[in-house]
């Protein structure tokens, strides 16, 4: 289970625990998946690597649960302050 945080420029951001993986989508970019402004969204799924970078398996349960405005706060402090993982 992650917490679908943040689009970059090129990866989608996956928070678990005290961990961000820096996802790629294979066939389809995530925003096309999970909207903008369904941020931060709860998703079940499994990151995997493939050819040096993460992807997930192409599975993406969405989570349809809101945490309000304190929650948005919260993942955008944890962003800044947690490590980034680009690859396994």
């Amino acid at each position: 289970m992650f917490i679908v945080a943040r689009y970059e420029l090129e990866y989608t951001a996956f928070m678990e625990r005290d961990k961000i993986y820096m996802v790629k989508g294979l066939n389809d970019n995530i925003d096309h998946i999970i909207p903008y402004d369904e941020l931060p969204h709860i998703a079940i799924t499994s990151v995997i690597p493939f050819k040096g970078n993460l992807v997930y398996d192409g599975m993406l349960l969405g989570m349809p649960v809101r945490m309000g405005y304190d929650f948005d706060k919260m993942v955008d402090k944890e962003y800044d302050t947690m490590m980034k993982y680009y690859h396994l």
